[in-house]
């Protein structure tokens, strides 16, 4: 650095010390100009690359928030159509179920009925068995008193024959 010592070090011309305090305040306020041009530049150069470049980026996302947007709303469509259809689907389940459960209900009363019917005409066969065993008894007894009929008849007639 340009101090007071680069000076002395001169071979002692016999400088006063108020020239070196000055080189140090215009190299100070050479480095403050050259440091604010520097940050002029930089900036003048963001602002011609940046609004370019923030534009096609916020252009790229608008259009993807625009594509979001309408997948969403597509998937939010297809999740209302399978709701939908699920709920319609439930109902279909709930009336197959209470379907069901009526036939069943139907069946177990026709099952009951057809036990009671067999239980019925089990006793309806016994007790036509047993009619026709008492008709085939009577008639036989019928049988039976014909002949005694005919012996009484005959030896009636054989009495009245002998007297």
């Amino acid at each position: 650095s340009f101090d007071g010592g680069g000076a002395a070090a001169g071979g002692g011309s016999g400088e006063s010390p108020g020239r070196g305090q000055r080189v140090d305040e215009a190299v100070l306020s050479y480095g403050m100009q050259l440091r604010a041009w520097i940050d002029l530049q930089v900036d003048a150069r963001l602002q011609q690359i940046l609004p370019g470049l923030l534009e096609g980026e916020l252009a790229s996302s608008r259009q993807d928030s625009v594509v979001a947007v309408e997948v969403a709303e597509r998937v939010e469509a297809e999740a209302r159509a399978v709701a939908e259809a699920q709920a319609k689907l439930l109902a279909v389940v709930e009336g197959i179920s209470e379907e069901l459960a009526r036939v069943k209900a139907s069946v177990g009363a026709c099952q009951l009925n057809t036990q009671q019917l067999g239980a019925q005409m089990q006793l309806s066969s016994a007790a036509a068995a047993g009619h026709q065993r008492r008709g085939e008894e009577a008639e036989g007894l019928r049988s039976a008193l014909d002949e005694v009929k005919r012996s009484c008849v005959a030896r009636e007639q054989q009495l009245q024959q002998q007297l």
